[in-house]
């Protein structure tokens, strides 16, 4: 089923419906979220601007799907990787999910994003106990 999620930053509320429209409306079903949250995506283009140096650990909170959960972010350092078919150096970040009550396996996953400016994501490993999924950059135009 699709869901939309509209979020309400002044509010400190997130929406929920089947579409945008639901979402936005008064009747939308309504859940908390934390100050300054953002949802995953948007998390990751903000750990993007980040420092990233390693040994960094940085803590913000997301709110996915109407769930608070707060990320922490640390800063493995540089290695090499393999992806799209090319060798290339990548800033290693392991993302930790911290939720108020643990009521499932945690999930684990390591991103890998390009070391330069640009900061793209370019490898995804992530084991959510039911399965695992990685996520690998095969092209990319700037």
């Amino acid at each position: 089923m699709t869901r939309a999620f509209v979020f309400d930053e002044p509010g400190h509320v997130v929406r929920s419906g089947r579409t945008v429209a639901d979402a936005s409306a008064e009747s939308a079903v309504t859940l908390p979220m934390s100050p300054r949250a953002r949802d995953a995506i948007a998390a990751l283009f903000y750990a993007r601007t980040l420092p990233l140096r390693a040994g960094d650990h940085v803590r913000f909170p997301v709110n996915e799907a109407g769930r608070n959960v707060v990320v922490e972010l640390a800063v493995d350092g540089v290695e090499r990787i393999s992806a799209g078919g090319t060798s290339i150096d990548a800033i290693r970040i392991t993302p930790t999910l911290e939720r108020r009550v643990e009521d499932r396996q945690p999930v684990v996953s390591t991103l890998w994003l390009s070391n330069d400016p640009h900061r793209v994501p370019v490898l995804l490993d992530l084991d959510a106990g039911f399965g695992r999924v990685r996520v690998e950059l095969v092209s990319y135009r700037p």
